[in-house]
């Protein structure tokens, strides 16, 4: 399948399901709302589908959804994030009202940025798999390469060192949270944002982190 016809299918469901939009904001007469946002989904499932697969097809970054065990996030809610050099830990509020604690190990870049749910859509990737209110790893990372090829004039550069690196994005609602590392993994769930400070606070002193 070559790219146009990826592109075109691409902008065919794209217009049948912008064209539902209207239709949500002021249902006909005879037709359940519920219907509509079904229908709505669906097709917002498929048009993500082909981002990926036409960004892929073009050798383009692209988002893939990630999701982590145990923890489904309440992304209207801002994370804490805190770091250093080489580590980061993110403190996100989850859906039951708990907040986890997420560990990135051995981390290259990590970025806090305002980019809010009112302009998502001007980021490039939200073209090509990325959506507000989620978890994400991006493929073909840009920013990764960037990062590298900053990292390529060190006189001990090896290339498959960044073989082993994942660019990790979250859409919340006043801003997306990026981090690039080798490692992850989740340090735990606690019921306060204070619990789980001191328990991201002691991760970050930790030797072993």
């Amino acid at each position: 399948m070559n790219s146009k016809s990826l592109a075109e299918r691409l902008a065919e469901k794209s217009e049948e399901m912008n064209s539902l939009l209207p239709l949500i904001a002021h249902p006909p007469e005879g037709v359940e709302f519920a219907t509509l946002q079904e229908s709505y989904r669906r097709l917002d499932a498929e048009v993500l589908h082909l981002e990926r697969q036409l960004a892929a097809e073009r050798q383009e970054s692209y988002a893939v959804p990630w999701l982590v065990e145990g923890a489904t996030f309440d992304f209207t809610y801002s994370p804490k994030v805190l770091g250093d050099p080489l580590n980061c830990v993110l403190v996100a509020r989850t859906k039951d009202a708990s907040y986890a604690v997420l560990q990135f190990r051995l981390s290259i870049g990590y970025k806090w940025s305002g980019i809010n749910d009112e302009v998502l859509h001007g980021y490039p990737l939200y073209e090509r798999g990325l959506r507000p209110y989620g978890a994400f790893v991006v493929e073909r990372s840009t920013w990764i390469d960037e990062l590298q090829k900053v990292h390529a004039v060190h006189s001990g550069y090896a290339p498959e060192h960044w073989n082993s690196y994942t660019h990790y994005l979250l859409t919340f609602k006043d801003g997306i949270v990026e981090i690039a590392a080798k490692e992850f993994k989740e340090a735990g769930d606690f019921e306060t944002r204070a619990e789980a400070m001191d328990a991201a606070l002691a991760v970050g002193m930790s030797a072993n982190f």
